[in-house]
Parts: structure tokens; C-alpha cells; sequence
């Protein structure tokens, strides 16, 4: 068993002032499951760059998502998760839930490997029959 990375825990940590090195550190420690990263919470993670208030704190960002990804490369996207991504946003559609298409991309990510969604998000993540959720301590 493994688990997907959800972008809320590496938010947390960068909250909390930590580097990329620090940050892996705390996931291992927290779970010790291999881990990957959905090319969503990638996205998510290289758009945080664009965000910075300030040049530093870009250029900081920036160093701490190239370590991410050389500990942890995003996966590829594949045929399969865009299946199973569209099952489960229709599934909940139907059950009147609407779930975000990132979450929903990142659930598949894992559902595809058989792996578990490390996430400060439970709540929304939850709402996914079968998928099994890691909830993750605030650093």
C-alpha cells in the first residue's frame, strides 16, 4: 500500500516555514507508506510559484517544488485516471455531492494505484466510497 500526497500537506508544511528535506521528513515520519505524487497536486504544487507575493519567495517555492519532485516524481496521467476520475465526479453528481475536478483527479490517481489519499482535506475526500483516507497531522 502507498499513498497520494494531497497538496493541503505540503501547504501546512510550508505554512510552518519548512523546507522540501524537512517536509518529506515529517510525511515519513507521519506515514510510513510509500508515497507519490498525482500530476494534479504537481500542478497545483508549480502554480504556487506563479502565486508569491514576492520575487524570494518564488525563487524559495520554486526550490522547494523541484525537491518534491525529485524525491517524489508526479505520476503520469493516464488514460485509466481520466476513467476513473470521470466515474467517480459522476457517481457523486448523481448523489447530489459536487466534488472538485482536482480532487477528483487527485482520488484516482490513487484508486489507479491501490493507494491512500494523504490529506489535511478529509472532509471532501471522505465523501468517496472505497477510498481509503489517511488524515494527516497539522506540523
Amino acid at each position: 500500500m502507498g499513498g497520494v500526497v494531497d497538496t493541503s500537506v505540503f501547504a501546512a508544511c510550508e505554512r510552518k516555514g519548512w523546507n522540501a528535506k524537512q517536509t518529506i521528513s515529517y510525511i515519513l515520519q507521519v506515514v510510513s507508506e510509500p508515497m507519490v505524487l498525482s500530476p494534479v497536486v504537481a500542478a497545483e504544487l508549480v502554480e504556487g510559484i506563479y502565486r508569491a507575493r514576492t520575487a524570494q519567495e518564488a525563487d524559495l517555492r520554486q526550490g522547494f517544488v523541484r525537491d518534491i519532485f525529485q524525491a517524489w516524481p508526479p505520476m503520469p496521467f493516464t488514460q485509466g485516471t481520466a476513467w476513473i476520475a470521470g466515474r467517480i465526479r459522476g457517481e457523486q453528481a448523481v448523489a447530489g455531492n459536487t466534488l472538485p475536478v482536482a480532487d477528483s483527479l487527485i482520488a484516482a490517481t490513487a484508486f489507479e494505484l491501490g493507494y491512500a489519499i494523504v490529506t489535511l482535506n478529509v472532509r471532501d475526500f471522505s465523501r468517496i466510497p472505497s477510498l481509503r483516507v489517511i488524515p494527516f497531522m497539522r506540523p
